[in-house]
């Protein structure tokens, strides 16, 4: 590689550097309805990334329980972002405004299924509960304990009310439908929606990835807050011709189902008597924009440090690093954070990778680009 190949440009010429790692907010068009309103006009001072998510799976926990429903309202939503980015306080305006309160809303931190699963025990037959978790790092870590049953009951809760478990010693039931809220600091998403939840709960999960460049500046709860009564709503049969046509296009099956949630919930807002195929297109939009954002937050499925760490590499040179662009070392190291792995793990991957001919270094070692087919 010569001298030009791997130009870096100086710190105050740095306009194509910022347009190329720039990252787009989720985009308007997958504001729908009154929720889509109070998006653009009572959380506008946060990203959409936040503030749409967080207000659906809060709205959605609004929706009245029946028997059999046309598509399940509960959702599990994760916002995802740098420290102090607003992720916690974009739920809490989100409560505030919507008036959530308890018992529906239930903020706590469990240790385990069966912690949970007290805090649930006099629930009744019509009960639905919101699980605000805040740092969902906390509960994705009792999930990855081995033997843990915590992330198959999360798994069955996605589309079950009524659960029965645990151990001789410490048996539980459920009779609740449960939706959950939390966020998570990006640099820790690989590790914290690790192997354990490969299994269906990364996949259930929808995620928001805040925008970059951007700065959250706090300022307090204003103005009035608004009452809210979804309806239920029916669901024309077009409906699932339209999702069945998604997924022909490339859209994946759970993907596309979570949208339809998100929709369904929208007009149970509207208090629509309706579904049709003609209000899916912010659905549509909404699925798109969930594909992008999966291809930049991945579970780590490594098992040792060395697998967690050739991932993030990969995931890091994916993102940062487009169409096999040369990257500093040193921004590489800092980019994936390689010091949480231990000494010595960042400089055997990245030989070991080279090795197998997926990355190239430079001369001197000092840059590195991803080999793209």
């Amino acid at each position: 590689m010569n001298t030009e190949d791997c130009a870096f440009k100086k710190e105050g010429d740095n306009k194509a550097e910022e347009k190329q790692t720039a990252r787009p907010d989720m985009p308007d068009d997958v504001l729908d309805g009154r929720l889509g309103q109070l998006c653009a006009t009572r959380l506008r001072h946060f990203p959409r990334a936040y503030s749409f998510g967080a207000v659906v799976t809060t709205i959605g926990a609004l929706v009245p329980r029946i028997d059999n429903p046309p598509i399940r309202p509960n959702l599990f939503w994760c916002a995802v972002g740098d420290k102090g980015s607003g992720k916690s306080q974009s739920l809490d305006t989100t409560f505030r405004l919507v008036e959530m309160q308890p018992p529906t809303l239930l903020e706590a931190k469990f240790g385990s299924a069966e912690g949970m699963a007290e805090q649930l025990k006099d629930t009744g037959s019509d009960s639905v509960r919101l699980l605000s978790v805040d740092e969902l790092g906390h509960m994705l870590a009792k999930c990855a304990i081995q033997s843990s049953s915590f992330p198959y009951v999360l798994n069955s809760a996605f589309y079950k009310d009524e659960q029965i478990g645990g151990s001789k010693k410490q048996q539980f039931s459920v009779n609740c439908r449960i939706s959950l809220v939390g966020g998570l600091v990006e640099e820790l998403f690989g590790d914290a929606f690790g192997l354990a939840t490969t299994g269906g709960l990364y996949d259930r999960f929808l995620f928001g990835l805040c925008p970059s460049p951007y700065q959250y500046l706090y300022r307090p709860f204003e103005g009035p807050t608004v009452k809210l009564s979804p309806a239920v709503p029916r669901i024309a049969s077009n409906v699932w011709d339209e999702r069945d046509q998604w997924v022909k296009e490339g859209i994946p099956a759970r993907i596309a189902e979570l949208a339809l949630r998100v929709a369904y919930i929208c007009a149970a807002t509207d208090r629509r008597e309706v579904v049709q195929a003609s209000d899916l297109k912010p659905a549509m939009a909404f699925a798109q924009y969930q594909v992008r954002v999966r291809s930049v937050l991945a579970p780590n499925v490594g098992e040792n440090p060395d697998a967690k760490c050739a991932i993030k590499i990969r995931s890091w040179l994916l993102e940062n690093a487009r169409g096999g662009a040369w990257v500093r070392r040193h921004d590489l190291d800092r980019g994936i954070n390689s010091y949480r792995l231990g000494p010595g793990v960042f400089n055997r991957c990245l030989n070991n990778l080279w090795f197998n001919g997926e990355i190239e270094l430079d001369g001197k070692a000092k840059a590195v680009r991803l080999i793209t087919q």
